[in-house]
């Protein structure tokens, strides 16, 4: 019998975990570092079910983990946690009026493309389909749409969310447009909301896909895949390409990456350069040209063009969604991409996968966007006032590392790769420090190390203020 207390407060379902149940069979998360068993796992159904479980959360002195997508890499789970599954709150209610959409707390970026372009819309939302809508949004979001419509944060109405307060658990609409104090915690919500309630609802601008006048209504790709020898070709023309602009619409990625089980050459490294045009076919060919030349084609092993539906633009990153293995990560921002970081990053990343076979789903992504859009919505009314680094707005180069591995022996033994491959791209930016996106933070972090003192100061006044018993889990030492 559980030695829990008011758990008659929970009108939905509920499970208290075995220690003795493999932790796999207990939680399906992305990745099983820092993975144990909570005290109860709660699946709400309705805003009161989050209130009710906060409520039981603060009587037994555990902390509120809300997980949606459960993407998050950084999130540690322990046996303090009361684990709030989101998942069934996944109500999408699209407003072609207004042109906007409210979701639950629990609905994930694959659905929600899904439900918009039947629709006729879109919104700016990550390129994962297994990632929650929600938790991107804390973290202030990254799309395909950067150029053309900024963050994700920007794109936000306003939020419902379940707050613990000093004694009482409570529901509050927040927005740009509420007082003084709710308005605060808003903008706190949209960019480092990770840890002062749980958003059982938001409402996001949505677009109608007829103004990208894509050609057949679909999104013009190129790849290319490259062997290692021919890094420097493909890297050249990477950085080419991020010299020109990049272009509002377009998304331009360099990957490391070994060729997955039960394709030709498994487990052989490649490099795929790829880009993404949010618009006519006629002006993706002419921002993509470098990628079209003969002579870099012919010395990939594999390239295609392609047209590809928007709802399953982000398909093709299915395989890296699989709840499997330990996954670690660390991304930064950078004011560009060089040859020297992304050849030191391969011979790093090659060395390692050869050391470690059960490492070989180890990749490194560096990616370009235009970021003008974004520099300018944080310059203005609502955006100015998210609790968003410049940094994140103005650069629109970035390189991430993901870690992706089985034992946790090399878990263990790799714990430091993701943060060496940053520091190998800022080293030869002389004099430029991390700019880490909160949703691709490393298990650990401190708050500093992703806000500048006053916005840091900001987070710990929200959590003061919304949460001053800390009943809901925090990524950060919120201690002054």
């Amino acid at each position: 019998m559980s030695s829990l207390k008011d758990l008659n407060r929970l009108a939905c379902r509920y499970t208290i975990p075995s220690s003795s149940t493999p932790i796999t069979e207990t939680l399906s998360r992305w990745g099983a570092a820092s993975l144990k068993h909570p005290a109860i796992i709660v699946h709400p159904t309705t805003e009161h079910d989050v209130v009710a479980a906060v409520e039981v959360a603060r009587q037994n002195q555990l902390k509120v983990l809300p997980a949606g997508g459960t993407h998050g890499s950084f999130v540690s789970v322990t046996s303090q946690n009361l684990y709030l599954d989101m998942s069934e709150l996944d109500d999408i209610a699209i407003n072609k009026t207004r042109q906007t959409v409210t979701i639950g707390g629990g609905v994930t970026v694959g659905k929600l493309l899904k439900a918009l372009t039947a629709a006729g819309f879109y919104a700016p939302i990550p390129d994962s389909n297994a990632v929650g809508v929600v938790g991107a949004v804390l973290g202030g979001g990254t799309s395909h749409f950067l150029g053309l419509n900024g963050l994700t944060v920007d794109n936000v109405e306003n939020l419902r969310v379940v707050t613990a307060g000093n004694d009482t658990a409570e529901a509050r609409t927040v927005s740009a447009s509420s007082h003084a104090e709710e308005r605060a915690l808003f903008h706190a919500l949209c960019g480092a909301g990770y840890g002062l309630g749980a958003v059982v609802s938001a409402t996001l601008r949505i677009y109608p896909v007829e103004e990208l006048h894509l050609t057949e209504n679909k999104v013009w790709t190129r790849q290319l895949i490259f062997p290692p020898r021919a890094l420097e070709p493909a890297a050249e023309a990477f950085i080419k390409l991020q010299a020109y602009g990049p272009l509002p619409a377009q998304n331009t990625n360099l990957l490391f990456v070994r060729s997955p089980p039960g394709t030709p050459n498994a487990g052989s490294p490649v490099i795929i350069l790829s880009t993404s045009y949010f618009g006519p076919s006629s002006e993706a060919e002419a921002a993509a040209a470098d990628l079209l030349d003969q002579e870099l084609s012919a010395q990939a092993i594999h390239t295609k063009t392609s047209l590809v539906p928007l709802e399953t633009m982000n398909d093709a990153l299915e395989p890296l969604n699989s709840h499997a293995g330990h996954k670690l990560m660390m991304a930064s921002k950078l004011r560009g991409h060089t040859m020297e970081g992304i050849n030191a990053s391969f011979d790093k990343w090659l060395a390692t996968t050869d050391r470690y076979p059960d490492a070989q789903g180890t990749n490194i992504l560096f990616s370009a966007q235009n970021s003008l859009k974004s520099q300018r919505l944080g310059k203005e009314t609502p955006g100015a006032d998210h609790l968003v680094e410049e940094s994140i707005r103005e650069r629109g180069c970035m390189v991430m590392s993901m870690v992706w591995c089985f034992s946790p022996e090399t878990a263990s033994a790799l714990s430091g790769f993701s943060k060496e491959i940053v520091e190998i791209n800022l080293k030869v930016q002389q004099g430029v420090k991390a700019s880490q996106p909160p949703s691709f933070m490393s298990s650990g972090t401190k708050l500093e190390d992703l806000f500048l003192k006053e916005r840091a100061e900001k987070v710990r006044a929200g959590k003061k203020m919304w949460d001053g018993n800390g009943v809901f889990w925090s990524p950060f030492e919120m201690s002054d």
